[in-house]
């Protein structure tokens, strides 16, 4: 059997007593084979496997092999022929060997051709000797396949001895000739120096210089420098571009500051307000208080004179009149021992 042969593998179920039905059924329908079952309390695995169906790029991957394995592997193709057949790569291979010859043999005649031969010979036997198969030219034993390397080799080299460097035609020196000609150059004369190796003291002064002019130019290292005139105008632009930018910049920062100190103003002067306005509250409650405080002291001294005052009969006095608890007139005066008293009138 080849050793290129692929399997594929299926497993099926089976009841226990049931694995021949299930075994002829799978070999029936499917051409699958039993490789082994495994034997459960209830069940029966069964594993099977079949030769693996060739798709249309198997086949022809192995139509464009050619000639099957060498006679040295036991191949069944060597064992039972004996003999290689050309194939369909065979064909192929040749048809285009003899268009890539006829290209050669058109261009660089005989060395072309020498070189062809040996690359598809080198190349070939490379390919037999090392998968050890016929390849395309059904290359029997590695012995003949190397054989074939080795000669594509030297022929190639033959080859390319023969398509050395050829020598020059008459008609090749008279073009070489005339191409000398048209690309000399006259010798150069002394002209007129370029601004640009030479030194500028007025800025914006021009000069011309052939078909270009020059403009004296503060340049980004604040020299004066002779500049072409697209590219100073360029840099003028650009510093004007970022003079007006920072100027804006500036202008912005400026309004913000502006903004953020009129908005702390705003701020400060609401706060200050709101400070006032607490601190008259709390100076009108003090008022009220006081207000309020001395209505009641001159409600109780009012209260106070017009209440009766009650005193002791006989008590020291300092003038004045009263009246006793039982509500007996009573007067400060004189009594007998000298001493004000308190006295029934």
């Amino acid at each position: 059997m080849p050793d290129d042969i692929r399997y594929e593998y299926t497993s099926v179920r089976a009841v226990r007593g049931m694995e021949n039905r299930a075994i002829a059924k799978a070999q029936k329908d499917g051409g699958w084979e039993l490789v082994d079952q495994t034997h459960g309390m209830l069940q029966t695995t069964l594993n099977f496997r079949r030769v693996k169906p060739e798709t249309f790029l198997s086949k022809a991957w192995n139509a464009f092999r050619g000639g099957g394995i060498m006679e040295n592997t036991g191949s069944r193709r060597a064992q039972t022929t004996g003999q290689w057949r050309p194939t369909v790569s065979f064909w192929v291979t040749a048809v285009i060997l003899f268009v890539l010859l006829l290209a050669a043999a058109s261009s660089t005649g005989v060395a072309g051709i020498l070189i062809v031969l040996g690359l598809f010979a080198l190349l070939t036997g490379l390919y037999a000797f090392l998968f050890k198969r016929r390849s395309w030219a059904g290359l029997p034993t590695r012995k003949m396949a190397g054989a074939a390397a080795v000669g594509g080799l030297v022929i190639t080299l033959v080859g390319g001895a023969v398509n050395g460097p050829a020598a020059a035609t008459p008609a090749d020196a008279k073009n070489v000739a005339a191409v000398a000609e048209l690309t000399a150059t006259p010798t150069p004369t002394a002209t007129e120096a370029s601004p640009a190796l030479t030194e500028c003291v007025d800025e914006e002064s021009t000069r011309q210089y052939q078909d270009e002019i020059f403009v004296c130019t503060v340049n980004d290292t604040d020299d004066l420098v002779w500049m072409e005139k697209t590219a100073s105008e360029k840099l003028v632009a650009d510093r004007a571009a970022e003079k007006a930018a920072a100027k804006k910049a500036a202008a912005e920062k400026a309004a913000a500051e502006k903004a953020a100190a009129k908005k702390a103003a705003a701020k400060k002067a609401a706060a200050k307000k709101k400070a006032a306005e607490k601190a008259a509250a709390e100076e009108a409650a003090a008022a009220e208080a006081a207000a309020e405080q001395a209505a009641a002291e001159e409600a109780a001294a009012e209260q106070a004179q017009q209440a009766p005052v009650y005193v002791h009969p006989g008590a020291f006095c300092s003038g004045g009149v009263g009246v006793s608890k039982t509500g007996k007139p009573m007067v400060c005066a004189p009594a007998s021992d000298g001493r004000n008293r308190w006295q029934s009138q």
